[in-house]
């Protein structure tokens, strides 16, 4: 009871907010010389200021893609050629210069199992490839 007492004191209908005397009165004489006021102060923007910062991110941007090209040039052409590379070559077209062509087919033939392939191992993949066994049906 005591604390419901206390919360309508803290939360009374009463208005602790007050309009200055004669405020309504000069409000529309105020209101017009504020505007007229900021109308005054207002700064007319040129072409330069509105395209500052454009144009300093647009340089920054240069700026760093001109470096960048620059480091990696610089990087790439100091950078010893490796001759290692060359020399590998040479020496894989000189083994490969006594291989015969034909020698590589015959041994990729006698090596390589003839498969054969018949029907019931046809729809025996199709059935595991999960094709629909209506369309297999159609085509048998």
């Amino acid at each position: 009871m005591k604390q419901s007492i206390e919360n309508n004191e803290l939360f009374s209908k009463k208005n602790p907010f007050k309009v200055p005397d004669g405020y309504f009165e000069n409000f529309n004489l105020i209101l017009m010389q504020n505007i007229e006021n900021q109308s005054q102060n207002i700064q007319k923007v040129t072409f330069w200021h509105s395209w500052k910062h454009k144009v300093a991110v647009a340089a920054s941007i240069a700026i760093f893609a001109v470096f960048s090209f620059s480091l990696y040039y610089i990087i790439i052409k100091n950078q010893p050629v490796n001759s290692n590379i060359a020399v590998v070559a040479d020496t894989a077209d000189a083994e490969l210069s006594f291989v015969d062509e034909n020698q590589i087919v015959d041994a990729i033939i006698i090596t390589t199992p003839e498969l054969k392939v018949e029907g019931e191992d046809i729809i025996d993949y199709l059935i595991n490839d999960n094709v629909d066994i209506n369309l297999i049906a159609e085509a048998y």
